[in-house]
């Protein structure tokens, strides 16, 4: 892959975390409870892999307790997903 792809790539990526993240803003200005904030994000992060890390990790710099209660949503989805599969 050429360097100027890999460049595209990454900031195709960033503008989407961003973008997700305003929406998330707007959303908790407009006084969306935690419960709406934890669907909206874990659905981000399910449709969106190549994107979780770092909106994850964007998240937790300014909403901690939200980024907490996501990640245990992923992970019993997960777990629910590959208990099913056995």
């Amino acid at each position: 892959m050429s360097n100027a792809i890999a460049k595209k790539i990454v900031f195709s990526r960033q503008r989407k975390v961003n973008e997700f993240m305003s929406r998330v803003h707007g959303m908790a200005d407009k006084g969306a409870d935690c419960e709406q904030l934890v669907r909206y994000t874990s659905g981000v992060c399910l449709s969106n892999k190549s994107i979780e890390k770092a909106f994850l990790k964007k998240l937790a710099a300014v909403y901690p307790r939200l980024t907490t209660l996501t990640q245990q949503q992923l992970d019993t989805h997960r777990a629910n997903k590959n208990f099913r599969r056995k």
